[in-house]
């Protein structure tokens, strides 16, 4: 007699055979007590798929870039170009070089309100002595 635990997986694994609706003991088939092993050959196979294939190039400069995707270099894709990088770049510059002027105006009458502090404690230091 064997005391049987059952679910669903083990019968669509073919690991126990139908039973009936209240099992308490049953005699089965014996299973598999040694697990499956795969041989070299089927490993390698599977591990085959695992390599990394060489990078894709761009066809204009040569540069690395992801495959299906626009150059970030030359801004083409398969010989056309698709984005202007040379503007784009501009664009970028001039809108940091924009912020990092207000960034300063900003900070510059805060430089000359600490400025005018300082030399107003100094008075009255002064005139104190």
């Amino acid at each position: 007699m064997v005391y049987l635990i059952y679910t669903e997986r083990a019968f669509a694994k073919g690991f126990c055979k139908l039973l009936p609706k209240n099992p308490i003991s049953v005699n089965l088939l014996p299973t598999m007590s040694v697990r499956m092993r795969h041989t070299r050959a089927h490993t390698r196979n599977r591990r085959s798929h695992h390599a990394i294939g060489t990078p894709a190039t761009t066809t204009g400069s040569g540069s690395i870039a992801l495959r299906h995707r626009v150059s970030p270099v030359d801004g083409t894709y398969k010989g056309k170009e698709i984005i202007d990088v040379k503007t784009k770049i501009e664009k970028k510059a001039t809108k940091k070089a924009e912020i990092k002027k207000q960034l300063k105006e900003q900070k510059a009458p805060a430089k000359i309100e600490a400025k005018k502090e300082d030399k107003k404690t100094e008075k009255k230091e002064e005139s104190k002595k």
